[in-house]
């Protein structure tokens, strides 16, 4: 028997599978270990408090349990050391066990004069409390002993104080309904040809690395400025010799034979390839005639050579504006009126939009085969015309109505490969003072982010809205909301911080957020638990950005019954914070109703208006940002 109890529990503390753990705890079960024998192995048991499986974890705590009632335990403070990896697990079974064992080893205390064990099991608990939801926030609540400054502590945000009694509630102003002045400035300009043909090796060649954020843009205005301010002349023949091998490589496989048609040229409108076929026409070199930007242009422009709101490539590729651009830089170098700097940004546009929905199988995009009939929401607009001020490629770039096959304006531009994610890089630096049309655009790609973890244009979209100076409109709260229950993590994490980076320059609208995210729920399209740790990434980034997550979840919580994750969100939140949250009459929960959402409703309901800590570091950030 000795010997079978013994390999039992080292087979329970080996790293087996659960599946051959649970033979061990079977036969541990049928043995029926006494306290003697619990107690001549107890070291043992308590290592099973730090096992995966959550029977062998169980069965550890049972055992404790016997030495507790039988009032054979004589260290309790090495229970206290062990359940700290209990307290930390996800599962909610495990943790509730530990709580109850917990209340039992201080009852266990109070008899046996173990005076230190109650302090020592408050401040273990204290320090898991955090991160718990609030039906055992409520339960370890219990364990809690009040500090000796008269603190009581709160079940929800251990850093949460309150402040001096009698403290005045602070006003927090409301988000800015004007956008904020422009900061935009030129990057540094080149003047040596040193720099110049550095930044062109990297920009040329195909194997270029993958620029920082929206550096590609930037880096080709100072390029092209550079290539004004010293002339083509400073252009190395390192630089030259790849121009002329990459379009030796183009007329090898670009043969009369081969009938080139708009998609054939399509593939070739990568970044790097744009850039030697448009600098090669102000460059002499013996490869090239300039038929190959010629056709190039005549193809993708049904042989008009100008650009119109029809001129363009399948699915409104962003190659096309990067080459009228090229085009353009040609036509000015070539009669001397090029000045620095070429390339500005557009100015801002307002435009209405509107909410159109749209059958996967229109857009192109077959992304859940278990949703093929249903519609996804895309955001449109007017086109903008030359009598409104706005020029051919302006208007071009700005789009109109998002009905194109894809939705996207970079959909082809296969963004696996480092080089071509040049093109999209420089169109969200020309579109960075029109974040609402930049978020439109990205739609597509922002619902594919939903079930695919590799999106490029996640990451990129989210730091154009960060970085707005802009009053976002529903089109950039879509987005954001569709980025806050992204697949991919650091997807989410970008979502949390373009957030949090709207709300320091106090532009974030919690009700026009509230109110997208509201429809993308009613629609399916969002999953609640991402959608809530990415708001409370966001809450922990700064007090502002968390006051203004409590209004996103107290407008949801308005009109409609929230998930339980958002709900339990809204609860910590108003306690950390000091705002009542009026809760709607038919969620009030029944007095015998149990559950996350049912406590965190009592939670809510239960908090009155008083000034935290939280609060005044709110109220001063956005006074800061108003400033």
């Amino acid at each position: 028997r000795d010997r079978l109890l013994d390999a039992t529990l080292k087979g329970m503390l080996s790293d087996f599978s659960a599946r051959h753990i649970a033979w061990y705890l079977n036969i541990q079960k049928h043995l029926a270990p006494t306290v003697g024998e619990i107690l001549a192995r107890k070291d043992n048991y308590l290592s099973l408090l730090a096992t995966e499986p959550g029977p062998a974890v169980a069965w550890g705590q049972a055992a404790y349990k016997t030495l507790l009632a039988e009032g054979a335990l004589d260290n309790p403070y090495e229970l206290i050391s062990a359940s700290g990896a209990v307290l930390s697990r996800a599962d909610k079974k495990s943790i509730k066990a530990q709580l109850s064992l917990l209340r039992t080893l201080n009852n266990y205390a109070n008899k046996h004069d173990y005076l230190e064990v109650p302090q020592k099991v408050s401040e273990l608990v204290r320090g898991s409390l955090p991160s718990y939801p609030a039906d055992i926030a409520q339960s370890a609540q219990k364990l809690i002993l009040e500090k000796p400054s008269g603190e009581v502590p709160n079940h929800t945000q251990s850093s949460c104080q309150a402040a001096p009694r009698g403290a005045e509630i602070p006003h927090i102003p409301a988000p800015c309904t004007a956008p904020l002045p422009d900061n935009y400035a030129p990057s540094e300009p080149i003047t040596t040809p040193v720099d110049l043909n550095r930044l062109l090796t990297e920009h040329l060649s195909e194997a270029s690395g993958e620029t920082h954020g929206m550096g590609a843009g930037e880096e080709l205005a100072r390029i092209l400025d550079g290539i004004i301010t010293l002339g083509t002349e400073a252009i190395d023949k390192q630089n030259r010799e790849l121009m002329r091998r990459t379009i030796r490589e183009i007329q090898s496989i670009h043969t009369p034979e081969a009938n080139w048609s708009v998609s054939s040229w399509g593939f070739l409108c990568r970044y790097n390839v744009i850039l030697v076929l448009a600098l090669a026409e102000l460059v002499e070199g013996k490869d090239n005639d300039g038929a190959l930007w010629q056709e190039l242009i005549a193809t993708i422009t049904g042989g008009t050579m100008a650009i119109t709101r029809h001129a363009r490539l399948e699915n409104r590729r962003v190659s096309l504006l990067l080459i009228f651009e090229m085009m353009r830089f040609i036509d000015e170098m070539r009669s001397g009126s090029a000045a620095a700097p070429f390339m500005r940004p557009i100015p801002a546009q307002s435009r209405p939009w509107t909410r159109i929905h749209y059958p996967q199988s229109h857009l192109g995009m077959l992304w859940d085969s278990t949703r093929d009939e249903q519609e996804l929401p895309i955001w449109e607009a007017p086109m903008m015309t030359e009598e409104q001020g706005v020029g051919a490629m302006q208007s071009a770039a700005l789009g109109g109505p998002c009905t194109r096959i894809d939705g996207s304006c970079d959909i082809h531009e296969r963004e696996e490969w480092t080089h071509t994610q040049h093109v999209p890089e420089w169109f969200a630096w020309l579109m960075q003072h029109n974040p609402d049309t930049y978020a439109a655009h990205s739609h597509i790609r922002l619902m594919r982010a939903l079930t695919q973890n590799r999106v490029p244009e996640v990451q990129r979209t989210m730091r154009l809205l960060e970085a707005s100076r802009q009053v976002p409109t529903a089109p950039v709260y879509s987005a954001l909301a569709l980025a806050c229950s992204a697949k991919s993590v650091e997807n989410r994490a970008a979502a949390a911080e373009a957030i949090a980076g709207l709300c320091a320059s106090n532009l974030f609208d919690p009700a026009g957020f509230a109110h997208q995210v509201r429809l993308l729920l009613a629609e399916k399209l969002l999953t609640a638990g991402r959608l809530a740790q990415t708001l409370e990434d966001a809450a922990h980034m700064s007090a502002l950005s968390g006051y203004r997550v409590l209004h996103v979840l107290a407008e949801l919580l308005n009109e409609t019954k929230p998930a339980h994750q958002l709900l339990d969100l809204l609860g910590k939140l108003c306690v950390h914070y000091g705002v009542a949250v009026p809760v709607p009459e038919h969620l009030i929960p029944a007095p015998k109703a149990r559950g996350v959402a049912v406590s965190a409703l009592r939670t809510i309901a239960a908090v009155e208006p008083h000034a935290t800590d939280a609060l005044i570091a709110a109220a001063d950030e956005a006074v800061a940002a108003e400033a």
